[in-house]
């Protein structure tokens, strides 16, 4: 697979007398790919993020972008277009009178022909569960909802790349669904490259690859199974084990042949439904 996007030794602070939060990171993360970065509050995933798309750029190392190094100032525009945001509060995305008028703001700010935008914004509506709302205020949503509305108004645009920055966080349990949903949909009809920022390890799980923070740098990184697998990393990082995990192994300790292995209630219902 072709590179998306490169880290390379990179190191970032917010002040010059304030320490790193980012120390000699490296990472590459390859087209059609679904990364999650996982990792406890002030861990750096966020600021990580945000060198994505040249919303902040490093003190040192270099970062590219679908082959632009983010220095270039005059390529930022259509960067950070091409590799579209998702933010953790909703509220804070949505800024127009109606549902179809936030999924067209940033194809107006595009310059995108009138035509082309009408069936851009029907299309990504439809594509997220939106049809019917429309016409709706967007302060009148539910949480899950604001989420999606804003994932259309990105989607809208054309990414090469989505980045959920916490973009979970701030839901209810339905509509930490609903926004999966949307991603897992997003991953297989359109093979869009994922990057999922969060320090829930359930949202980990359906990931091709997980990358921990911890302090400013990588702790790990490899498939679901291998990383929230390791309790040594996890207990390092504070995470918490998915919780069909933590079931299994308190199965196991019982007695009940299940594998060591099951992330999902799906897995562990089938690994149940086997051992019976």
């Amino acid at each position: 697979m072709d590179r998306k996007i490169t880290v390379d030794h990179v190191y970032f602070k917010y002040a010059d007398d304030s320490p790193d939060v980012l120390r000699d990171v490296s990472l590459t993360i390859k087209d059609g790919e679904w990364v999650t970065i996982l990792g406890p509050n002030g861990s750096g995933k966020s600021t990580l993020a945000r060198l994505f798309n040249a919303l902040i750029l490093p003190d040192r190392g270099a970062v590219t972008s679908l082959g632009i190094d983010t220095a270039d100032e005059k390529h930022w525009p259509a960067l950070r277009r091409q590799v579209g945001m998702v933010f953790q509060n909703p509220d804070n995305q949505l800024v127009a009178p109606t549902v179809a008028d936030d999924v067209a703001f940033g194809l107006e700010n595009a310059g995108i022909p009138l035509e082309e935008m009408k069936t851009r914004v029907k299309e990504s509506i439809a594509t997220f569960g939106l049809s019917g709302l429309e016409n709706a205020e967007p302060h009148r949503l539910s949480g899950g909802q604001k989420q999606r509305v804003a994932i259309a108004g990105v989607m809208a645009l054309a990414p090469d790349v989505i980045i959920f920055d916490e973009a979970t966080s701030m839901l209810d349990p339905e509509g930490k669904r609903e926004v999966w949903a949307a991603m897992d949909k997003l991953r297989k009809d359109q093979a869009i490259t994922l990057i999922s920022i969060t320090h829930d390890v359930s949202e980990a799980v359906k990931a091709d690859r997980v990358i921990v923070m911890h302090e400013g740098g990588i702790l790990k990184e490899g498939t679901p199974a291998s990383v929230l697998g390791d309790q040594e990393v996890m207990h390092t990082a504070k995470l918490k084990p998915p919780f069909p995990q933590t079931v299994a192994a308190e199965l196991l300790k019982a007695g009940i042949d299940v594998p060591e292995s099951i992330l999902t209630e799906e897995e562990l219902i089938k690994a149940l439904w086997t051992s019976m």
